[in-house]
């Protein structure tokens, strides 16, 4: 599917094939540009300690989706992008089995916190290894993303869940209009929220949803 040189093959787990593009990577700088102080006194390593925990992350999140549609009866495939990661069914899940698709990813990185945070020993103050620095991010990324993807705003997993739960008692249209309202009006509530906080990169991705459906909105008059 990504013969095109848009993306490029990481093999496959689990019989599911993993792609990445090239704006993964920059997400990744991202992420380290402001992590950096993790190891301000061996920058690659911050690098190469906040890849490895974002990419396990999203491998988690989209594998949560992945088992979701293979209990719907498709198989799929994960392509990891700028900002994210997606999963791509054989197939459409619709209504309820739609929302236990959407929301089996950040339920994935909600267990892998839980696991962490109460099923695996606290470091030792003493432990001068990568292994303190590296839970801390695991803990940190899949607790906010799981719960900032369950928010109800389009394409967020709690965007689509709501869209599907919306079908199995509106028309398509009407649930596509209702979710584009719901998310809009969410996305611009949270979006002051952290312009007060001075949270301005996630005020920035809130801003850019907002946006999206707002236009999804036009579309559905």
């Amino acid at each position: 599917m990504f013969a095109s040189g848009r993306a490029w093959s990481l093999g496959s787990l689990f019989g599911t094939p993993i792609y990445v593009q090239p704006g993964y990577l920059l997400t990744i700088l991202l992420f380290w540009y402001f992590w950096r102080g993790i190891l301000p006194e061996a920058p690659f390593m911050a690098l190469l300690l906040i890849a490895f925990a974002i990419t396990l992350s999203l491998l988690v999140h989209e594998f949560g989706h992945v088992l979701a549609a293979r209990l719907n009866g498709h198989r799929s495939q994960v392509l990891l992008v700028a900002m994210g990661g997606l999963t791509m069914p054989s197939g459409e899940s619709r209504g309820w089995r739609g929302v236990f698709l959407s929301l089996a990813g950040p339920g994935a990185g909600l267990l892998l916190f839980a696991i962490l945070s109460f099923l695996v020993p606290p470091p030792d103050p003493e432990d001068r290894t990568l292994w303190p620095k590296l839970l801390d991010l695991l803990l940190q990324i899949n607790l906010v993303w799981s719960l900032f993807n369950l928010l109800p705003i389009w394409p967020l997993d709690g965007g689509q869940a709501l869209q599907n739960l919306l079908t199995t008692f509106r028309r398509a249209h009407e649930a596509e209009r209702i979710s584009a309202l719901v998310s809009l009006v969410v996305a611009v509530a949270i979006g002051f929220f952290l312009l007060q906080a001075h949270q301005t990169f996630a005020v920035i991705m809130v801003a850019m949803l907002a946006f999206d459906n707002w236009e999804r909105l036009q579309r559905t008059r």
